[in-house]
This record gives C-alpha cells, structure tokens and sequence, in this order.
C-alpha cells in the first residue's frame, strides 16, 4: 500500500490490540476514523470513531447570536412583531441587520407574527344619502344653543366594549347629554338626545 493511500495509517506491521491512529479523510474533514489491527487476520478495518462539524466561523457566530435576540424580542412581544418591528427593536440595541435579513432568520426558526384584525370603524358606508352639511364643517357658534354636536366614544372594560354617546354645545363646550350602551347605534344617539334639555328650557349662559 502506497504511501499516497489517503488510507495509510504508517507500518504494516502492527502488533495485535495496537490502538490505531486516527486519520481524516481527504475528501471531507468532518469524519476522522482509525485502522484497527485484527489478530490473526491480518487485514485491517477502518472504524469511524466521530463524525464532527467545521469549526464554527465568525459569520455563523453572529448569526446564531441574531437568531437568538430575534427570538426574544418575538417571545417579548407576544408573538406580535414582525420582521420589521423586530428590526427596529434590534437596531435600537445596536445590531447593525436588515428586517430582510430578520424575516430570513424568522422563517427559518418558523416564527410567524400574529395578524391584528383590523378594527371595525364605528362608522359604516351605508347605502342611504349622506345627511346635508347645516354647519359647513364651522364647528364653532356665536351663541348658546345654537349648534349641537354628538361625539361617539369606544370605551374597552373587562367586561367587554361600551360605547358613549355625547351631546355638546358648540359654544360651551358643555356636555348637555350623554347615554352609555353595548351598541353604537341610532338608538343610543337619540338616548342622549333626549337626555339634553331643549333650548328653550336651558338657562341663559349669555
């Protein structure tokens, strides 16, 4: 066996229950094996004793270090952000990465950010005519009692949502009635509404 065998381990002659060296091979060094003497056959085996990866570079360092801080700010969020919000939070502490690069990484772990539901407008195009325009978008008045506004507010409690609905004066900017409700519909306008004392039963403010 020549010398140029990638498979040479030294001399032939070996005295049985020698411990042979360990050689890797040429075409990939992440497996080393050994020839082993077997007694009285005379023929030699190889045994691969450990297979192991490339020395870990600079470049694989970091990114398993990215991989590791992206899936904190995920786990912190929630499971909320995604790539680009997680970028911003990583920039912010210094890493110097691309949300392409962060949206990489995500899916290689398989972390997908939840999808917020858009939040129905309080507010619907309906189909019956817009109603006319009286103050010409002028919310201002000279007077008591001469211009009202409604407001309709989304309030979140433990129990779920409630919506007020307020009648304000324009020139007071006094809150002249109001009704809460589960519902934001015409029905809790006209509740606060009704709440508010007619114009000819207010005090004079003027």
């Amino acid at each position: 066996m020549s010398s140029s065998d990638p498979w040479s381990c030294g001399s032939r002659k070996r005295r049985a229950g020698e411990r042979g060296r360990f050689h890797r091979f040429p075409e990939d060094r992440a497996f080393r094996a050994a020839r082993v003497g077997l007694p009285g056959v005379g023929g030699v085996r190889v045994v691969v004793l450990q297979v192991a990866g490339p020395p870990p570079t600079r470049r694989g360092d970091r990114r398993v270090r990215l991989a590791a801080a992206v899936r904190k700010v995920f786990d912190d969020s929630g499971g909320a952000y995604g790539s680009p919000r997680i970028g911003i939070e990583l920039r912010e502490q210094g890493w110097r990465v691309s949300d392409n690069t962060i949206a990489q990484v995500m899916a290689d772990a398989g972390l997908t950010a939840r999808v917020r539901r858009r939040r129905r407008s309080l507010t619907r195009q309906g189909t019956r005519p817009a109603a006319p325009d009286l103050v010409r978008r002028k919310f201002t008045a000279s007077a008591p009692d001469r211009v009202w506004c409604g407001d309709m507010t989304e309030i979140r409690t433990d129990e779920g949502k409630l919506y007020l609905a307020t009648v304000i004066d324009l020139y007071s900017r006094r809150i002249l009635g109001y009704a809460m409700g589960v519902h934001h519909d015409a029905g809790l306008v006209v509740a606060a509404l009704n709440m508010a004392p007619s114009p000819e039963a207010a005090p004079s403010t003027g």
